[in-house]
């Protein structure tokens, strides 16, 4: 597959603990919104309060008193109108800038047009707490609320991906922040936070997913405890997609497992397209 290596704008807004660097960009097809859903969501009046530098920027937010880190990654589609958003959400002890060149999350971006923000966890090493209304839910909120002012984003697109020990936190903001978490993705063990007050059924993609590790899922949603099984489309990756059905009202469950490497981004986007958050009465 062709590469280009897309220029990455180096300012910072604030600590300077996470690295500016991504893996190189994959030109790509993309998975993109309809028209029609570009026409209704996407709202062509909303004004960046600040210039927006396309590529990786690290920012600050301060959270509780605390200031905080995120990496933000900006796709060259970006023209000022309201774009999705992917909260990519690092494994236990790694990065926020590692953790989207892994997931090649740049790529995928650039591919799709959506806008990554990559939380940093705290400590050393840094460690999420994905307890009930923890500090890093707050952080989570807080990022948002930032990213929010600083560039034109769809709030009904809003959506957090979780990679390894990092689904415990994402689990977590899908459980807390369910009103405003569209529809939440785990690469790796599917986490079951308790308690888990759920406002709205939040839907829920995995990649690969285990049955054991969906079952409180399955449960909390009121789903089929057996699920469909079909090959994925023919313009997909080789692989199968399990699918359980007859949830509640706006509940969605779905697994990816496919026969070799696939950018993370580019096998749950798709799924993500699909849920927005629900607007209206």
């Amino acid at each position: 597959m062709a590469m280009g290596l897309l220029a990455v704008v180096a300012a910072s807004c604030g600590s300077a603990d996470l690295p500016a660097s991504v893996a190189p960009v994959t030109t790509a097809t993309p998975t993109t919104l309809s028209p029609e859903q570009l026409e209704a969501e996407l709202d062509p009046t909303c004004v960046a309060s600040t210039a927006v530098g396309f590529g990786s920027t690290v920012h600050a937010v301060e959270s509780g008193g605390v200031a905080r880190s995120y990496l933000q990654y900006v796709p060259a589609s970006y023209e000022g109108v309201a774009m999705p958003v992917v909260i990519s959400l690092h494994h236990n002890t790694g990065t926020a800038a590692d953790d989207v060149a892994a997931q090649g999350l740049a790529e995928a971006a650039e591919a799709h047009g959506f806008v990554v923000l990559s939380p940093q966890a705290a400590g050393e090493p840094a460690v999420w707490d994905a307890a009930v209304a923890s500090a890093d839910v707050t952080f989570v909120s807080d990022m948002v609320d930032q990213a929010q002012t600083d560039f034109c984003l769809s709030v009904e697109r809003v959506y957090a991906l979780g990679a390894g020990d990092g689904g415990d936190m994402a689990a977590r903001v899908a459980c807390d922040l369910s009103d405003r978490i569209a529809a939440v993705g785990f690469l790796g063990v599917v986490a079951d936070p308790q308690p888990c007050e759920l406002l709205r059924p939040v839907p829920l993609a995995a990649a690969p997913g285990r049955e054991p590790d969906l079952a409180p899922w399955v449960d909390r949603y009121g789903c089929d405890p057996s699920p469909t099984v079909e090959p994925l489309g023919p313009t997909e990756v080789t692989g199968v997609r399990t699918v359980y059905t007859d949830c509640v009202e706006g509940a969605a469950i779905e697994t990816f497992d496919v026969g070799g490497p696939t950018a993370a981004g580019d096998l749950i986007w798709p799924f993500f397209v699909d849920y927005p958050l629900p607007t209206g009465p």
